[in-house]
């Protein structure tokens, strides 16, 4: 075979036959055949053993079934896919996988997404008979029923039609799906909404509640404090003893500090406060002190 080279002193077919053997060696390692990238641990092995990256078939599969291409001559069903390395058909579509939106042919099947494709796909040809159409009632309530007589099979729903209720039954039938699925879609956006409201709400209570026992719990933590503050006080009290002041003798005028009996007195100045007139003006005042204290 006759070498052709071109600039650089380049040989065109060692060239061509290199890439070729580098094909193979790629088609046996392990990296792939769409993206020459290292097969990620999701990968798929078809049933030719040609192994690709989920996210690059997937995407190619889409592709290949979205478009035509003149130069294609097998057809390709919803439930089979192709080979993109050696065009191969596979008899099972792809695996569903989170975060990859299900797409009828590619990896689901939909038996009613098939159904619909038949039906604008519907080279059927016309016949005699009846079309299925349903009746409308006019005004005076007479029966108005469709008089054409040339009608055609509607996959959807398995009736027969003319030309004009083939395509508004076929409308009206795609229009209620989508408003289907809109609805639903709408519900599922409204039932998240309620549910993260609900999670908020739930947050909220769990956070006041949360503030209310730190409330508490410091309001038990201040009436501890008193308790114990009075308690110092008190023991203050009896260990400083009897706070009467002698009114008589050589310690006229100092403290009396005799073992307290009651409250901030001694027993003696206990009971000489007890036997004095309510007239004192000071009787009340340390009756009732001591009695507290007590």
């Amino acid at each position: 075979m006759p070498n052709y080279k071109i600039e650089g002193e380049i040989d065109f077919y060692q060239e061509l036959y290199n890439s070729l053997d580098n094909d193979n060696k790629c088609e046996n390692g392990d990296i792939c055949l769409i993206t020459n990238q290292p097969l990620c641990n999701d990968h798929i092995v078809l049933s030719c053993n040609h192994k690709f990256n989920y996210d690059a078939l997937y995407n190619d599969v889409i592709n290949h079934k979205n478009k035509y291409n003149m130069m294609e001559n097998t057809i390709v069903k919803s439930s089979e896919i192709r080979c993109p390395y050696c065009r191969k058909i596979q008899n099972e579509l792809l695996p569903e996988r989170d975060g990859y939106k299900n797409v009828h042919g590619v990896n689901c099947f939909d038996a009613e997404q098939e159904l619909i494709n038949k039906s604008y796909g519907n080279n059927t040809e016309y016949i005699h008979g009846t079309c299925n159409h349903k009746n409308i009632y006019s005004t005076d309530g007479n029966e108005i029923k469709c008089k054409n007589k040339h009608v055609k099979y509607l996959p959807i729903d398995g009736n027969y039609y003319c030309h004009l209720h083939h395509h508004s039954t076929l409308y009206a039938i795609l229009k209620k799906k989508k408003d289907k699925e809109k609805e639903e879609k709408q519900k599922a956006k409204e039932e998240k909404l309620k549910a993260k409201e609900e999670k908020l709400k739930e947050k909220e209570e769990k956070k006041k509640a949360k503030e209310e026992k730190l409330k508490e719990k410091e309001e038990k933590k201040k009436v501890k404090e008193e308790k114990q503050k009075m308690n110092e006080c008190n023991n203050e009290i009896l260990q400083s003893g009897c706070l009467q002041q002698l009114q008589t003798g050589k310690n006229k005028g100092a403290v009396c500090s005799v073992k307290i009996h009651k409250g901030t007195l001694c027993l003696r100045h206990y009971r000489l406060l007890e036997k004095k007139q309510p007239t004192d003006p000071s009787f009340n005042t340390i009756l009732q002190m001591c009695n507290q204290t007590g």
